[in-house]
């Protein structure tokens, strides 16, 4: 991966892939997010939007594919992952994980 290019994403994913034995959680997503942007994960239930965010923490391996975040890989640079989480996702530096809050769907049946 250009590492120019790496800089002026917060996350590049190629090909990345995730399964849990014969079942493909995640398939081959190329995915591209510049710092400072915004982004919503959205898809049905069991189309691999939790693992995909599970692969960018470093919470799970993926089975295939590269990742970076903030420019660190995945796997051979998780602790540095980890960090540019801590430093970087919240106004003041603390701990990415606890400041996560689930936005709720409204219901279609609630939908006007």
């Amino acid at each position: 991966m250009n590492q120019a290019a790496d800089s002026l994403l917060a996350v590049r994913a190629s090909g990345l892939v995730k399964r849990y034995g014969q079942v493909v959680a995640v398939d081959g997503l190329d995915l591209d997010i510049p710092s400072g942007q915004f982004f919503g994960l959205l898809g049905p239930n069991g189309s691999g939007k939790t693992s995909t965010i599970h692969m960018l923490a470093t919470l799970i391996r993926p089975s295939g594919g590269s990742a970076r975040v903030a420019g660190h890989d995945v796997v051979d640079a998780a602790v540095k992952v980890r960090g540019a989480y801590r430093r970087r996702a919240t106004p003041r530096g603390g701990c990415f994980c606890r400041r996560v809050r689930t936005i709720r769907a409204v219901p279609r049946s609630a939908r006007g």
